[in-house]
């Protein structure tokens, strides 16, 4: 008996050991934290304030339709909210915040309008559950992500 209790000691000793862990308020997705914040900034400082939150924190980018399907699980909005896509720097290139690659999208029939002044991207609840460009001035609601640590 005590055989066994040694041996499951040692497996759970193994098992913390091994998980990766998030800043508090986070929800861990593979090997990623992520955060909804309700409060409505614009683009700018939305990211600003997930910068703030935990070293190598921006807003979120999204890489598949899984991980699409996890932040709309986070959202608690029926309305937009910030992604960390846009084309700030230059029209028409689409980049992330967090600096990975766009390799996939999920644009909304119409998007992206490439107009000037609309360089940023949201997500919507509810609308369409795409991506629009629209004005980095809005306030919205937005999604931070960390890698785990």
């Amino acid at each position: 008996m005590k055989v066994l209790f040694i041996i499951a000691c040692l497996l759970n000793i193994n098992l913390v050991i091994g998980q990766e862990t998030c800043p508090e308020e986070f929800t861990y997705n593979f090997g990623y934290c992520y955060k909804y914040v309700s409060t409505a900034l614009n683009f700018n400082q939305a990211d600003s304030h997930c910068n703030g939150l935990a070293t190598g924190c921006s807003l979120v980018s999204i890489h598949s339709p899984s991980e699409e399907g996890f932040v709309h699980g986070l959202v608690q909005t029926d309305g937009y909210y910030w992604i960390g896509l846009n084309d700030i720097n230059n029209e028409a290139d689409f980049v992330w915040t967090d600096r990975t690659l766009a390799k996939w999208t999920n644009w909304d029939c119409g998007s992206p309008g490439w107009n000037a002044g609309k360089d940023c991207v949201h997500g919507n609840e509810g609308d369409s559950n795409r991506w629009k460009d629209e004005d980095c001035e809005n306030f919205y609601h937005f999604v931070c992500k960390v890698a785990a640590s």
